[in-house]
């Protein structure tokens, strides 16, 4: 006898849905450019870690990320693909 297990639910933060800010962050990503938290909040996204862990974690998109250190002094983490 085998055991078939089914761990699909319909909970909508178990399926990979690109939209609203997620695909706001993904398109930004696709056309080339890195983000940081700064670089988000210009497209009215606030908690950008949530977005990239989203993309990355339920839509299986590889989003690599490095620190930087701006003008200002100020060292963020920079998303890029």
């Amino acid at each position: 006898m085998q055991i078939q297990l089914n761990f699909e639910t319909g909970s909508p933060i178990n399926q990979p849905q690109l939209t609203g800010q997620n695909k706001a962050v993904y398109d930004w990503l696709l056309s080339g450019r890195t983000i940081n938290c700064f670089e988000a909040q210009t497209i009215g996204i606030t908690a950008l870690n949530s977005r990239i862990s989203d993309l990355r974690n339920k839509a299986g998109i590889g989003i690599k990320d490095k620190f930087i250190k701006l003008s200002s002094g100020t060292v963020v983490k920079n998303y890029f693909l």
